[in-house]
């Protein structure tokens, strides 16, 4: 619903270009289970390719959209940066 509003605020005109991309961002879940699938019962090293590109993704967002988000905010600052360095030391 959220992504849906947000493409028809910035896409005002272009209902087609919103069907589009809906339908990409609708199949890609299901295209995702379908390759996990053929590849479940693979070697090792393609495991871990898997597990690696998964890890890295969901560093990547972590980095640039959710820690840059927290720390703009003043608030608790010190308490944030010690879970943050928790959480770092963890993984």
């Amino acid at each position: 619903m959220s992504l849906g509003i947000s493409m028809s605020k910035n896409f005002k005109d272009e209902n087609k270009t919103v069907y589009i991309l809906l339908l990409i961002f609708s199949l890609a879940t299901p295209l995702g289970v379908a390759i996990g699938m053929c590849f479940s019962g693979s070697s090792e090293l393609t495991n871990i390719i898997f597990f690696s590109l998964t890890a890295g993704t969901f560093t990547y967002i972590a980095c640039s959209e959710v820690i840059v988000e927290e720390f703009s905010t003043p608030d608790n600052k010190w308490f944030k940066m010690l879970f943050f360095l928790i959480g770092a030391g963890v993984i």
